[in-house]
């Protein structure tokens, strides 16, 4: 992703937060299918390590950039959900505490310990500039998808068709999914838009969403070309083709912003 590597250079942070989200939702995933932690039913636990952490995942992933934040609250709605529309269990309880403590950490990590004037500066440097309210969600998608613009249609189809597939072989996976992607800029829409924040952020600062939007992506493909190989024998070679050519434009694109970009700006910083 060339995303990746302008931001691993530029802008490290998003990186971190990104590498931390993943470790979570990997985390979470592995419960959902733990046998003795069932959350439809159950009264398991998890263990200290697990819960540690992931309370030191969320704290340095606020300390990093603070809109990690709205991470927690999707993990939040999450689980909060599952506990009142399944039979409650402790795992839930000790997830929920976990992050209701991260986000206390999170208050006093920015309204605490730093000054305010430092705080002012930094939301405005995370903001963009002359940044409408109705660009952030289409902004947020255009970071996700750089530079496959021209193909965006084909990668919200995948996406689309994956989270169906999702959902007939693993709900709790989907909406685990669902909820990671959608919530946290739904809510930076909702608090602009309500006036507790006063600007608006950028929309870089959703970067690390952009894994699990891939992952929707590749659920979609993978469930497309499963539809292909059930063809008969002699339509393998076909779909086997189709498959590898959904990657040409891919590369395409990535190539010539590599080339045109990123190198031509480190070559300027050399020169």
């Amino acid at each position: 992703s060339v995303q990746h590597i302008y931001y691993s250079t530029n802008a490290r942070g998003y990186m971190l937060i990104m590498v931390f989200s993943q470790i979570v939702i990997y985390q979470a995933l592995a419960w959902l299918r733990k046998p003795g932690i069932p959350f439809t039913s159950g009264n398991g636990s998890l263990s200290k390590a697990d819960v540690l952490c992931l309370g030191v995942l969320c704290f340095l992933g606020t300390w990093t950039v603070p809109t990690f934040a709205l991470f927690e609250v999707s993990l939040g709605l999450y689980f909060g959900g599952s506990m009142i529309l399944k039979r409650p269990n402790k795992a839930c309880i000790q997830i929920l505490l976990t992050l209701f403590v991260c986000l206390c950490g999170f208050y006093v990590q920015y309204f605490v310990f730093i000054a305010k004037d430092m705080l002012k500066m930094g939301m405005i440097n995370s903001s963009a500039d002359a940044n409408k309210l109705s660009d952030l969600l289409p902004g947020v998608l255009n970071e996700w998808i750089h530079p496959f613009e021209p193909v965006l249609a084909l990668l919200i189809i995948l996406a689309v068709m994956g989270m169906i597939h999702l959902y007939r072989e693993n709900r709790d996976a989907c909406y685990l999914l669902a909820t990671t992607i959608v919530v946290p800029p739904v809510c930076a829409t909702f608090l602009c838009a309500s006036g507790v924040l006063s600007a608006v952020p950028h929309a870089r600062v959703f970067i690390y969403l952009q894994p699990f939007f891939f992952m929707a992506v590749a659920a979609g493909t993978y469930f497309v070309t499963q539809k292909m190989v059930d063809m008969p024998a002699k339509s393998h070679r076909l779909a086997t083709f189709i498959y590898a050519i959904f990657f040409v434009p891919l590369v395409y694109f990535t190539t010539i912003e590599l080339n045109g970009q990123l190198y031509k700006e480190r070559r300027e910083r050399e020169s």
